[in-house]
């Protein structure tokens, strides 16, 4: 009998995660939020017992550099919103372009058309990525719940498999008790 327990709670966890994700549109934002928050006023409660203790000026720097940490992962989803798509664009043109010179420039021994038409594209998705930073970062957003409600459903379809495949399986352990062996020497 293999246990199907873990594929319920994982697969259940992962679906409400990627249902979270993908269609709540600030809940990561808000988690960052209330985490930068959480470290800032322990910091704050820190430098207070510091003060109380007389230990302020072994602590300061502590709590200096914690509350900045606070305020860093408050900061950091609009830091990662805007420039994560905007990284990736400028290295998806770069590489587009790229791509493009080098067929040009070449002797292609393949399909030399639809390299650069594949390089065409790589470099318009890189500049689309580059204007529209916001957009691209929603679409990512709602396309990796989607992914992680997936390996929920998954999850799910695999304990399932795991019962149907329980339910097939003789029992391992036989009775005993009332079976009985015969002594015919």
């Amino acid at each position: 009998m293999i246990d199907n327990k873990s594929y319920i709670f994982k697969g259940a966890a992962l679906v409400v995660c990627g249902l979270l994700i993908g269609f709540v549109p600030n809940i990561i934002t808000n988690l960052f939020y209330i985490v930068g928050m959480v470290i800032l006023f322990f910091n704050i409660l820190r430098f207070i017992t510091a003060m109380r203790n007389s230990t302020l000026d072994r602590e300061l720097a502590n709590c200096i550099f914690g509350a900045l940490a606070g305020f860093a992962v408050m900061a950091l989803p609009r830091f990662v919103k805007v420039q994560v798509p905007l990284i990736v664009g400028v290295i998806f043109a770069i590489v587009g372009i790229s791509r493009l010179l080098r067929t040009l420039r070449s002797d292609y021994g393949g399909n030399k058309l639809m390299s650069i038409i594949g390089a065409a594209v790589l470099a318009l998705v890189g500049c689309f990525f580059m204007i529209n930073p916001l957009k691209i970062s929603t679409a990512v957003r709602v396309i990796f719940g989607l992914a992680v409600t997936g390996l929920g459903v998954f999850n799910l379809v695999m304990a399932l498999k795991v019962k149907q495949h329980n339910d097939n399986v003789e029992p391992g352990v036989v009775d005993v008790d009332s079976y009985s062996v015969s002594d015919d020497n």
